[in-house]
Order: structure tokens, then C-alpha cells, then sequence
């Protein structure tokens, strides 16, 4: 969604208002379900788009500063605040997920190094990651702010 992080490039993921440059030629997202409707009934599908729009908010409930309800009601204006209504009305729903626990950011972790591992194989090359190499991993490039999205940018490194 990184795209689209300013106001008006909203536009290119649905089409842009009548009298608007652009408005002819559909959006990104408008046109794809144009064509799979007419081929492919567009209809079951489900689109998901994931942002890290009031991390920070998460941030303070973690640390125990605000209640679970008040970090989500802060993220959601905050998303309200960011993207345009046209945007926000086009949506079905919006589902705001839990902070990923260690736990959780372990697995990504050991996924993303799997992929890695599978790389280095085709070269011949074989790779074997400890639990002390993996803590220190997660301790270098998790960010809460940003989610899990650091560690997979830190083992591309």
C-alpha cells in the first residue's frame, strides 16, 4: 500500500471522479473487476491490503500506557484521517489485527530464512540458522512501528 500513501493516488487503485483527469480510464482495482466480472465472476473474491497507519497508538497499548479499545479507536481515526472517504466507502469492512507476538515474529522469521535457505541451495550452498542467530536477527530488524516487514528487508541484506 505504499503506492498509495498520498491522497490523491487513491485514484489509480479506483477511477477517478467524473470531471477528473483520468476518470475514463478506470482504476487498477476498477478495471481488474470489470474484467474478472465479465469473465470470471468477480463477485467471491476477496481483496485484502494491509497498512501500518497508528502503529505508534499500538505501540502505547503494548506498553501499557492506553486501554486495548482506546489504541484501536485512535487507529481507526487515523486511518479516517489518512485515506480519502471514496476510498474508505468502497470497502466492505476494515479489520484491524493484534500487534504479532515474538512468538509470531519467530515464525516469520524462520519462513523468510527458509526461502533464503532454498536460494542458497540452487548455488549449492547450504545454510543452517541457530536460536541465537535467529533472536539476534529478530533483536536487529524487528520494528514494531513498521511490523514484520523490517526482517524480511534485513535478511535480503
Amino acid at each position: 500500500m505504499s503506492e498509495y500513501m498520498e491522497k490523491h493516488s487513491v485514484t489509480r487503485l479506483i477511477e477517478a471522479p467524473p470531471r477528473y483527469t483520468g476518470h475514463s480510464e478506470g482504476g487498477q482495482l476498477t478495471e481488474i473487476n470489470r474484467w474478472e466480472w465479465e469473465n470470471n465472476r468477480f463477485q467471491n473474491a476477496v481483496i485484502i491490503m494491509t497498512v501500518n497507519l497508528g502503529a505508534g497508538y499500538l505501540l502505547s497499548w503494548r506498553e501499557g500506557k492506553v486501554t486495548m479499545q482506546v489504541a484501536r479507536d485512535r487507529v481507526m481515526q487515523e486511518v479516517k484521517n489518512h485515506f480519502s472517504p471514496d476510498l474508505l466507502n468502497r470497502l466492505d469492512e476494515t479489520v484491524m489485527f493484534d500487534p504479532m507476538s515474538h512468538e509470531h515474529l519467530r515464525k516469520v522469521a524462520q519462513i523468510q530464512l527458509k526461502n533464503v535457505a532454498i536460494r542458497l541451495a540452487e548455488k549449492g550452498v547450504a545454510m543452517a540458522v541457530t536460536n541465537d542467530a535467529l533472536d539476534y536477527i529478530l533483536a536487529t530488524s524487528y520494528d514494531p512501528v513498521y511490523g514484520a516487514r523490517p526482517i524480511t528487508r534485513w535478511l535480503e541484506r
